[in-house]
């Protein structure tokens, strides 16, 4: 498409390629119909932006991916969706492209799309303060603006002579609007009894992975007989439940299980064991201690090992 060309006001383009991100999306979705009522919101997403109304191309359960080996499974998958969603971006020409967090897709996305004179915005972006902090340089050129959740990142894009606006972080609306509830109060749990919530994260490789840690952990626990303890499971929306239900039924524990209720848990629980990521942001909003945990290859630690910025890993 030639640059210049005029760009749709009526239709806005989100792509958010992970599970917090595309609740995020959801958010901005639902705002931008407040703010221009009648517009059209295309991209990619998941169930929460489905809900407020937002033309999915492709769901996030297509491009779930952890760690170098798991991309290089998929992608040919992975880059026939790039290549789709770049051409649908120069078809539709919307009047905005907002990218949401996602850097190894939405970086990319961002350099084919610019120059088109298509605006781009990136909202939550990428953790260059943890890694990859050369990739601070890809976002200045590429993007219009450079929305960030929080405000130390302001310093550091300016640093390098970028503008971001820090614009706070969304998670806190998107508590806010969830009524926690107590599951002590609604299980009849006795006030002695400790609750322990396990949260293996939302992808079906964080859960293969993780899951199985949690429960030696809990068997471990169990075993040197620690006192009254309960497990509170709290099931992700895009987690299989019969996958999960088949590692619970290899272990005899006290586990409860509990579907799209991770504050509830998050909130009832003495202690977390939770993957990193989102649910840790969220449990220290909720101030439940944690022991936050991740694990991946061999290949994709040892290659992550090597470009980390943060010192307690």
């Amino acid at each position: 498409m030639p640059e210049g060309k005029e760009t749709r006001k009526d239709e806005f383009f989100i792509v958010a390629g992970e599970t917090s991100g595309e609740q995020y999306g959801a958010l901005l979705a639902a705002e931008l119909r407040k703010l221009r009522p009648g517009c059209a919101v295309t991209g990619v997403g998941g169930d929460a932006m489905k809900e407020e109304g937002v033309d999915l191309l492709h769901h996030v359960k297509d491009l779930a991916v952890v760690g170098l080996t798991d991309v290089l499974a998929r992608i040919r998958t992975l880059k026939a969706v790039f290549e789709n969603v770049v051409q649908e971006i120069l078809d539709r020409r919307p009047a905005a492209l907002v990218l949401i967090d996602y850097p190894g897709f939405n970086l990319r996305l961002a350099k084919r799309i610019h120059g088109s004179g298509i605006p781009i915005v990136y909202y939550i972006s990428p953790q260059i303060w943890a890694w990859h902090r050369n990739r601070v340089h890809d976002i200045g050129r590429t993007c219009d603006k450079i929305l960030v959740v929080f405000d130390f990142e302001v310093d550091l894009y300016a640093g390098e002579g970028y503008e971001a606006i820090y614009v706070g972080h969304p998670l806190l609306d998107r508590m806010r609007m969830h009524e926690i509830r107590d599951l002590r109060a609604e299980l009849n749990i006795p006030e002695g009894k400790r609750i322990i919530g396990l949260l293996p994260g939302s992808r079906k490789q964080e859960i293969e992975r993780l899951l199985p840690v949690y429960l030696q952990a809990a068997e471990l626990l169990v075993s040197n007989e620690v006192a009254d303890l309960e497990f509170h499971l709290a099931l992700a929306p895009l987690a299989d439940r019969k996958t999960v239900e088949s590692m619970l039924a290899s272990h005899d524990l006290p586990v409860k299980m509990f579907a799209n209720r991770s504050y509830d848990v998050m909130a009832s629980s003495d202690l977390l064991f939770v993957a990193s990521g989102t649910a840790t942001l969220e449990a220290a909003v909720l101030g439940t201690p944690m022991i936050v945990t991740y694990k991946t290859g061999a290949i994709t630690y040892l290659v992550g090992k090597s470009v980390l910025n943060v010192d307690w890993l």
